[in-house]
C-alpha cells in the first residue's frame, strides 16, 4: 500500500524513477501482491466470523477503493508505457475480489465500487451473462424475459454508464451462478426453474413482481373460478431467501408477493381491501445516523443489546427516527456503525457524561451536592 500512496501522489507521471526501475517495480508490484494475497487469503480462512473481521474488511476496502479512485484519476493524466500502472490495477482487482469473495460483500456492500474494478467484474461474467441471453429466448414469458434481459444489460455497463455498489455487483454474479444451470432444463420447464431461483434470490424487481402477478392470477383463477376468497394463503409453496436483495430501497419479493395476494383474496370476496395498518411509532432521538450508531455500537459492545448485529440493523429502521430523518435507511446506518469517527465519539460521549450527571443528581443528591461543593471552591 506504501509503493501504491507513492506512485499516485500528486499529478502527472511518478517522478524519480527511470523506464528500467519503472519496469522492475511493474515485476515487484505482481510479486509482491500475490504474496500478500496468499498470506491474508490464509488469515481470512483462520479468522472467526466476528464483527471484528467484518470491521478489518470493510476498512480494507475503504483502503483499495480510495487508491482505486486516484488510480483512475491517474490513468487519465498520463501514459502507462511500461505497465506500471496496470499492474497496480490489476493488483487492487485482485486485492478487492479477495475480499468482497470472504465476506466484503456484506460488511461493506454498500460502497460504491471503482470504475475499473466494476469494468473488470462484469466482464469477467460476460460469458455468463451472454448465454443466459441466449437461454432466455426459448420457453421463457416474453415479460420475464425482457424484465431479465433488461437488468443484465443495465448491470454490464457497470463502471461505464453507472456506478454500482460493491453489493450490487455481487449480487449479480450470485444470481448468475444460480441460474447457470438453465441449459440443462428443457424449454418447457425453464420458466418455472428462474421463478424458483429469482424467490430463492429475494430478486424483488417490480418487472418480476408484475411477472409473480400474472401467473398466480392466472393459478387462482383457474383453480377456484368464482371463489378466490376461499384460497388459502400459500405461503408455503415458495421458497424464499432472507438476505440481500436486487433493489435494497424496496421491500422483499416476498412482502411484495403476499400483501398484494392478500388484497387480490379480498377483492375477489367481494370485500374492500383492508387498509394496510398504520407503522408502529418510532422512539424519535434528537441524535443524528452518525451518533445513534456510535451509542448503539457502544451498548453492542458492552453487552447490553443482546441480539446479532443483523437483527440490530433490521430492527433500527423500525424502532427509531433520528434528528433530520423520519426513516433511517438500514445501509445508512450500516455505514454509520462501521465508520465512528473520533469526533462523533466525542459527543457521544459528551452525551453519556451528561446522562450520568442526570442519575447523580437525581438518586445519588448527597454525591452531587458534594461535587457541587468542590466545584464551587
Amino acid at each position: 500500500m506504501e509503493l501504491a500512496e507513492c506512485l499516485l501522489g500528486g499529478t502527472g507521471e511518478p517522478a524519480g524513477f527511470s523506464s528500467g526501475e519503472r519496469a522492475v517495480l511493474a515485476h515487484s508490484l505482481r510479486t509482491t501482491g500475490t504474496a500478500f494475497r496468499a498470506e491474508l487469503q490464509e488469515r481470512l480462512l483462520t479468522s472467526a466470523a466476528a464483527d471484528g473481521l467484518r470491521l478489518f474488511l470493510r476498512q480494507q476496502i475503504q483502503t483499495v477503493t480510495g487508491l482505486g479512485f486516484r488510480l483512475e484519476a491517474k490513468l487519465r493524466q498520463c501514459t502507462d508505457t511500461d505497465g506500471l500502472f496496470s499492474a497496480l490495477q490489476q493488483e487492487f482487482w485482485a486485492l478487492t475480489a479477495l475480499l468482497l469473495v470472504n465476506g466484503g460483500g456484506e460488511a461493506a456492500g454498500e460502497l460504491i465500487a471503482y470504475p475499473a474494478f466494476s469494468r473488470q467484474w462484469v466482464a469477467s461474467l460476460a460469458d455468463a451473462a451472454a448465454q443466459l441471453r441466449e437461454l432466455l429466448a426459448y420457453g421463457t414469458d416474453p415479460a420475464l424475459r425482457e424484465c431479465l434481459c433488461g437488468y443484465v444489460s443495465h448491470m454490464m455497463t457497470a463502471g461505464e454508464l453507472h456506478r454500482p455498489s460493491y453489493g450490487e455487483l455481487v449480487y449479480f454474479d450470485g444470481l448468475l451462478r444460480l441460474l447457470e444451470p438453465l441449459g440443462r432444463h428443457a424449454a418447457g420447464a425453464r420458466e418455472n426453474f428462474i421463478h424458483e431461483q429469482l424467490l430463492r434470490h429475494n430478486f424483488n424487481h417490480l418487472g418480476f413482481l408484475a411477472c409473480l402477478q400474472k401467473r398466480e392470477r392466472e393459478r387462482l383463477a383457474a383453480a377456484w373460478p368464482g371463489n378466490m376468497d376461499r384460497v388459502p394463503g400459500g405461503e408455503q409453496l415458495l421458497v424464499f431467501r432472507e438476505g440481500p436483495a436486487y433493489d435494497a430501497a424496496l421491500p422483499g419479493i416476498r412482502e411484495l408477493l403476499y400483501s398484494w395476494r392478500r388484497d387480490l383474496q379480498a377483492g375477489a370476496a367481494g370485500g374492500s381491501v383492508p387498509d394496510a395498518p398504520g407503522p408502529a411509532a418510532k422512539l424519535k432521538l434528537d441524535l443524528s445516523v452518525a451518533h445513534l450508531a456510535c451509542l448503539l455500537r457502544t451498548l453492542h459492545e458492552a453487552g447490553v443489546i443482546a441480539m446479532p448485529l443483523s437483527e440490530l440493523f433490521r430492527a433500527v429502521p423500525c424502532c427509531f427516527s433520528s434528528r433530520r430523518r423520519d426513516r433511517i435507511s438500514g445501509r445508512s446506518f450500516n455505514k454509520e456503525f462501521y465508520s465512528v469517527s473520533q469526533f462523533t465519539a466525542a459527543r457521544v460521549r459528551e452525551l453519556l457524561l451528561r446522562l450520568a450527571g442526570l442519575i447523580t443528581a437525581r438518586y445519588f443528591p448527597v454525591m452531587a451536592a458534594i461535587w457541587l461543593l468542590l466545584r464551587a471552591r
